[in-house]
């Protein structure tokens, strides 16, 4: 006979890691399709799970403050499995030295983690950026503004980044960079959701400080 299903008052801190887990391991993954996964997960262990609107908010909550020093961060152990988590082998030696750049940069000791959604577009960019740390944060960036994006229109297919593109075609790693600090900084405060609604203002408002700093760094030269 299976163990009758018991409710708790509180979310039980391993229900919690799982959520979290779950949310951080397929960044990709629509909340709503999540959140029914993590249903079924939770009743196999025996316990009523949370109400799924809650699911979805623990789900944002864990995409927009990934842990920096703690999985799912990329290592070469996610070589062995298929997923966004695997690189093309030839950008692996590209990602050890953007672990070891923006480890020096930041003065820390520790070896220098990066999440797999930023992972992921190192892999996809390695070829296009060789300064490994304008790769990181270019990379960062479509990390981030993708995430915002699909936050913005669940429906769709695949996310617009022509904003972006036009500034890594232009080879402004600045103004990329200014993007992904930018959003960083937002989703600090914000859910996703909540800065998807103000997208094209943000973007307005990115562009404008990137034009300035084209215009500054003319005038300094």
């Amino acid at each position: 006979m299976k163990e009758q299903l018991k409710r708790l008052p509180k979310i039980p801190p391993s229900v919690k890691r799982l959520i979290a887990l779950e949310a951080l391991r397929y960044p990709d993954m629509p909340r709503d399709f999540l959140a029914q996964e993590l249903i079924e997960k939770i009743k196999s262990v025996g316990l009523i799970p949370p109400a799924e609107e809650t699911l979805k908010r623990r789900i944002s909550d864990a995409r927009q403050h990934p842990p920096l020093l703690s999985s799912p961060y990329w290592h070469m152990g996610l070589q062995l499995e298929e997923g966004q988590g695997k690189l093309p082998a030839e950008a692996i030696p590209k990602m050890i030295e953007i672990q070891k750049a923006v480890k020096e940069k930041i003065g820390r000791s520790e070896n220098f983690k990066i999440p797999v959604y930023v992972a992921y577009w190192i892999g996809q960019l390695y070829k296009t950026i060789d300064d490994p740390i304008a790769l990181f944060y270019v990379s960062y960036a479509y990390a981030l503004y993708v995430i915002v994006g699909q936050a913005a229109d669940k429906d769709a297919v695949a996310v617009d980044t022509n904003e972006l593109d036009s500034l890594l075609i232009e080879k402004n790693y600045d103004g990329l960079m200014g993007v992904a600090l930018g959003f960083k900084q937002l989703l600090q405060t914000k859910t996703p959701e909540n800065v998807a609604n103000d997208l094209p203002e943000i973007m307005t408002r990115l562009k404008e400080a990137i034009n300035n700093l084209s215009k500054e760094t003319e005038n300094n030269k």
